[in-house]
């Protein structure tokens, strides 16, 4: 099965078409790319899935630091990305997210259902899923650990396109610099805690982790704010 990210290839479609360009052009253009750039390099007879994302999303709520993605308010949107997302929903049978994020649709049906995810996000590395790369047309996966390594350097660095506030100065150098050499998830939670603080750490993991329904961190976000948060903060003020 193959998880496709439709919000990515309906932006970067109506980018290429440009707003001067003809409408006519997305449906041609998209087809020519999901044969040419991704069912080409699967066989005749993989499934495949299409997500979009809707209009309402939970991080909204969650966001306190800063306005999730409110660096984007002012910024135009292509002119023919309505019509890229409703040839997807039409001809591909996209669907598209209710309170939350394609990527997170995808990242619950992958740890479902298994498959390859298709996208160029990054944050799809918190996954243990195949990741195809629709430019490239590379393949990489991580392990577990790899994954959830990934997810916690995350909370640190943010997401300055999402404007997501990490530790300040804290880029994906100094992150892998505090992580890569922890031997358990409670160290680098600790690590996170020590850095954020307790609220902040909450924050970002409300924030940047994708949902899951089946997956061994499907409950992460309320193990740790019920349980672990304050046995780790005892730790931190005992040092």
């Amino acid at each position: 099965m193959l998880h496709i990210d439709g919000d990515m290839i309906a932006y970067r479609v109506a980018c290429a078409v440009g707003d001067e360009g003809d409408a006519g052009l997305i449906g041609w253009t998209i087809d020519s790319f999901m044969s040419k750039n991704i069912l080409i390099h699967f066989g005749e007879l993989e499934p495949y899935h299409v997500y979009l994302s809707g209009k309402t999303n939970f991080r909204y709520d969650v966001a306190i630091t800063a306005p999730y993605k409110g660096n984007r308010a002012n910024k135009p949107r292509p002119v023919h990305l309505p019509a890229a997302r409703q040839h997807l929903i039409d001809l591909y049978g996209a669907t598209v997210s209710v309170n939350c994020e394609a990527d997170d649709t995808i990242s619950i049906a992958a740890t479902q259902d298994g498959g390859t995810v298709v996208s160029l996000d990054k944050d799809f590395d918190q996954l243990t899923n195949p990741i195809f790369n629709f430019v490239t047309f590379e393949t990489r996966q991580a392990t577990q650990f790899e994954a959830t390594k990934t997810l916690y350097k995350q909370f640190l660095t943010g997401d300055a396109v999402d404007n997501i506030i990490g530790v300040e100065g804290c880029g994906p150098g100094m992150a892998s610099e505090l992580i890569d050499g922890c031997t358990k998830e409670a160290d680098m939670m600790l690590i996170c805690i020590d850095q954020l603080g307790s609220n902040r750490f909450l924050e970002n993991a409300g924030l940047v982790f994708l949902r899951r329904d089946s997956h061994p961190q499907a409950g992460f976000i309320t193990q740790v704010a019920c349980e672990v948060l304050d046995e780790v903060q005892e730790n931190i003020n005992e040092e």
